[in-house]
């Protein structure tokens, strides 16, 4: 299956300039590969999904963040709803990881309680490595 144009996007640089040939995410990688559609259908992933929102489960979105470097990210601190432009409390992002992570490495990090306030933070455009935009207080 093709790719959808637009899908793949370069890791952007100290100025938030895309670097030649440095990979940074691919959008919609399920639609690519459907073994990576699998992972998501795993019974364990899905029965986690159900216990936070039910069994009415719609798969929004898929990607593939590759993270080369260590202390490498892939997007800075953020709300889900402020990203897809909702403002529910049954959006759940899922991470599903291919290869050993932890903090040094680029796992997923959660502020505990933050999904408890029911309020959009205020988000702004960033700058550098984080030009696409991330929360501020």
């Amino acid at each position: 299956m093709a790719t959808p144009e637009g899908a793949f996007s370069l890791a952007p640089d100290g100025l938030g300039q895309p670097i030649p040939g440095r990979l940074h995410k691919v959008q919609g990688v399920c639609l690519e590969d459907e073994r990576i559609l699998g992972l998501a259908r795993e019974p364990v992933v899905l029965h986690r999904v159900e216990t936070l929102i039910g069994p009415n489960i719609d798969m929004f979105g898929s990607k593939f963040f590759p993270m080369m470097t260590a202390g490498a990210t892939s997007t800075g601190w953020h709300q889900d709803n402020h990203y897809f432009g909702t403002n529910t409390s049954k959006v759940v992002s899922c991470a599903i990881y291919l290869e050993e992570t932890d903090r040094d490495n680029g796992c997923l990090m959660v502020l505990p309680g933050s999904h408890k306030t029911g309020e959009l933070v205020r988000h702004e455009s960033g700058g550098g490595v984080y030009a696409h935009g991330q929360w501020r207080t």
